[in-house]
């Protein structure tokens, strides 16, 4: 008979090495639990590595960008900003900083700029023409004459009494430029004589010479045309958005029209300057990380501000619906005062520019009876003489009451940013807009008026906005844009010897202005002080290019690639 005991011992041996399999089940377990928690924990080193190492390349990247900013600006001639269409290497519509205070070395086979002496923190920056702004540039132009004297309106033709008439065959032309023809010279149009006969008078002539552009930018170049046939420019030099013009060489004569032999009027052209750059700035940080950005860099935001004349004068004769709301001209009576076209860099342009024949009339009559020179040694107090422009002939921001508060828009929330907003401003009065204390010139920033405003001194600059009246005291003084949009104008007090240096336009309008998008309200300024005040046209962009200036090179907006 068996004992239990044997049974005991079969079922204990069935159960033979069920405890080393649950060992080992459990080791398995517990060791797949331990790699994935250190693969986990290595998989999260390896994402802050990661991290830290991508967050140093795009600080890098923003490095780069901004020290791009700090070269365009500061690093040009007499440490002032860069030209753009140097910054661009010319046509090759790129081109690194090298010759901008950058430095760069070679890092992996790349031209880079260390941050801090290692390739594994530094930037490579390129910049680039986004709107190829350099390689074609068409115009169009048209040509109109003064058909009888110096009074009379222009008309397409000039028909003398011999029966000779002359006109202009106009020019559309598209230039292409590159390295080896960086600019070009080439015909704006032709003047013919037709018939039998001579020219027995001197004959006025304005060609309109317009960009083909969104907004048609242009210039009219004015002239007149002799007996003889030499034809003479008012000014041989102009810009038209960055675009400079050069006609005939020397502002002499052009040669000799005749019947035989029609005068081609050429001009050598260059391409516009870009207004803007892509900046692309790659950073490079450690394990191979990098990050890429880029930016629009506007050179300034005065681009297409420039006038046809230093002081222009826009509106009607008198307020629509209000007639005896008229416009003022009183530009001062003493024999100081002078109203100068002539531009340092050799443009020149009527010292008044109207929209409205009766205010060119009006302004003709005060200055004939005012300020004529008093002497024969004497320069003439305004030259050149007045001019008449047709709206589209004006710049774009000046044709409409809303293409100009576009423009005012631009300026107001520029100067809302800067802390120049004053809406009114703050005292009774505001003493150099524009400049800061401590700087040797005029720190050309926007200075904004919300309604009327009244200032003084003389070492202001920049872009002066005023959408009431416009009060300056004693010889107040400015480097750059002054705008006044209010219906009462710009009224200089007091005497002094303050010059106004750039452009300034007078152009009222309201609200119903804007609805209506029509002009009604007539320009006004008066000079009810003695003194030697008075205004001298630079184009503006040349002006700010002197200036160590926050107002140019910055940045319009940041994108990650």
């Amino acid at each position: 008979m068996k004992s239990n005991n044997d049974g005991m011992d079969s079922l204990r041996s069935s159960e033979s090495g069920a405890a080393l399999v649950m060992v080992l089940v459990i080791t398995i377990l517990l060791g797949t639990a331990a790699i994935s928690l250190l693969s986990a924990a290595g998989a999260s080193a390896r994402n802050s590595t990661d991290v830290v190492s991508e967050t140093k390349a795009y600080y890098a990247a923003e490095s780069g960008i901004q020290a791009a900013v700090n070269a365009l600006r500061n690093n040009g001639p007499s440490n002032g900003p860069v030209n753009y269409k140097l910054a661009v290497n010319n046509f090759t519509n790129g081109g690194n900083l090298s010759a901008y205070g950058l430095t760069y070395v070679t890092c992996d086979g790349t031209q880079r700029v260390t941050v801090d002496g290692s390739c594994e923190n530094s930037y490579a920056v390129v910049v680039k023409d986004p709107d190829n702004s350099q390689s074609a540039l068409g115009f169009g132009t048209a040509a109109s004459f003064r058909p009888a004297d110096v009074t009379g309106s222009f008309a397409a033709n000039r028909t003398f009494a011999s029966g000779v008439v002359l006109g202009f065959t106009p020019a559309t032309t598209a230039l292409a430029f590159d390295a080896g023809n960086p600019t070009r010279t080439t015909s704006l149009g032709t003047f013919t004589l037709t018939g039998v006969g001579a020219m027995d008078t001197a004959t006025d002539f304005r060609i309109d010479y317009r960009l083909a552009l969104p907004g048609t930018p242009g210039w009219v170049i004015i002239g007149t045309v002799s007996t003889a046939g030499a034809v003479n420019v008012l000014s041989s030099k102009y810009v038209v958005s960055g675009s400079e013009i050069e006609i005939c060489g020397n502002n002499t004569s052009c040669g000799t029209v005749s019947s035989a032999s029609p005068l081609s009027i050429s001009a050598v052209v260059a391409p516009r300057e870009p207004s803007r750059l892509l900046v692309t700035s790659k950073g490079f940080g450690p394990n191979r990380s990098n990050k890429v950005l880029e930016a629009i860099i506007q050179k300034t935001p005065l681009d297409g501000a420039n006038s046809v004349s230093p002081f222009s004068m826009l509106g009607p004769c008198a307020e629509v619906g209000n007639p005896t709301n008229t416009a003022v001209f009183d530009a001062g009576t003493s024999n100081t005062t002078t109203y100068s076209g002539a531009s340092s860099g050799g443009v020149n342009a009527p010292a008044f520019a109207f929209n409205a024949q009766c205010n060119l009339t009006t302004a003709e009559a005060y200055i004939a009876q005012y300020l004529t020179p008093n002497g024969q040694n004497q320069a003439p107090q305004v030259s050149p003489p007045p001019e008449y422009f047709d709206t589209g002939q004006l710049p774009e921001w000046q044709r409409s009451p809303l293409q100009m508060e576009s423009k005012i828009q631009l300026y107001r929330a520029r100067a809302q940013f800067l802390g120049t907003y004053y809406n009114p401003h703050p005292g009774p009065k505001i003493t150099n807009p524009g400049y800061v204390a401590g700087q040797t010139g005029p720190n050309t920033n926007v200075t904004f008026c919300e309604g009327d405003c009244t200032v003084d001194g003389d070492l202001g600059g920049g872009i002066l906005v005023v959408t009431g009246k416009l009060d300056s005291l004693g010889g107040f003084g400015f480097r750059g844009l002054i705008i006044v949009t209010g219906p009462n104008g710009w009224e200089r007090k007091g005497g002094g010897c303050g010059e106004i240096t750039g452009n300034v336009v007078i152009s009222p309008y309201t609200s119903s202005n804007l609805s209506s998008n029509v002009f009604t309200l007539p320009p006004k300024y008066e000079i009810t002080g003695g003194g030697c005040s008075g205004v001298s046209y630079a184009n503006l962009d040349d002006l700010f290019e002197g200036e160590n200036s926050a107002l140019t090179n910055f940045i319009q907006g940041v994108a990650e690639k």
